[in-house]
This record gives C-alpha cells, sequence and structure tokens, in this order.
C-alpha cells in the first residue's frame, strides 16, 4: 500500500505528519488520511510525496489476497462456545468488550455486531483441539 511506503519512508527520515505537510504543501488532515489509508491521493499528489520522501510512486502493490498457508483459519462463536461450556451470548458479550485474547468483536451498526475468532490462538490458549 502507498500509505505503508509512506509511513515507512517518514519514519526512515524522521519526518512528521506536520513536516510533511510543509514539505509539500498538502493539509495536515490530508496527510493523515493518506495515511491510515482511508484515502489514496491523487496522482499529483502522490508523485509530490513520492518525490519529497524518495520513493517510487509506481511500485506496484503487494498482492492483496495473502497465500493460502498464511491465512487465519477461523471458528464461529457457536463453536467456541460450545467448545467452552459457555452461552454464545456471554461470549459475544466477552468480545465485544475485548475479555478474549484470541478473538474481538467489530461493531458494523447500531444494532450489528461482526466476531472473529483466531481458531489457532484460541486453541493454543484455552488448550483444546479444534478440528
Amino acid at each position: 500500500m502507498f500509505a505503508d511506503r509512506i509511513k515507512a519512508a517518514m519514519s526512515e527520515q524522521g519526518i512528521s505528519q506536520a513536516e510533511l505537510s510543509k514539505l509539500t504543501g498538502i493539509g495536515r488532515s490530508s496527510i493523515c488520511q493518506y495515511l491510515s489509508g482511508k484515502i489514496v491521493p491523487a496522482p499529483d499528489r502522490k508523485a509530490l510525496i513520492a518525490e519529497v520522501l524518495g520513493v517510487d510512486p509506481e511500485e506496484p502493490e503487494p498482492e492483496s489476497i495473502p497465500p493460502e498457508e498464511e491465512t487465519v483459519q477461523r471458528i464461529t462463536v457457536m463453536k467456541a462456545a460450545r467448545i467452552l461450556h459457555m452461552n454464545h451470548v456471554t461470549l459475544r458479550e466477552g468480545l465485544k468488550q475485548g475479555r478474549f485474547p484470541w478473538g474481538y468483536a467489530v461493531r458494523k451498526s447500531e444494532n450489528r455486531w461482526s466476531y472473529y475468532i483466531n481458531a489457532k490462538k484460541f486453541a493454543e490458549t484455552e488448550g483444546v483441539w479444534i478440528c
């Protein structure tokens, strides 16, 4: 990602967001959004930032899909709750509150949540085998 290259170059050169803003004439809020990856800079701004930091603006982006052997396996909340002999509602609340080192919940809207449990970390932490 271009944002990652910007961050790395800034870190190597000891340049802050404010300094990059001054060097490029691009507003600090825009720089912040570029670094967070929320926005990809327009080609002219991308070229300017790349020039100031000495990075290649056209460097190919890495593959967005990780190799098969590096993908993280997931298990469902229901399966994890059964393994732990726990009510699935209680497990969901714990994931929302960040109580478990092997999973988390992300609020998608006012009443909707998405739950994620890393199967490998779950198995290691809880001392169970998952098939």
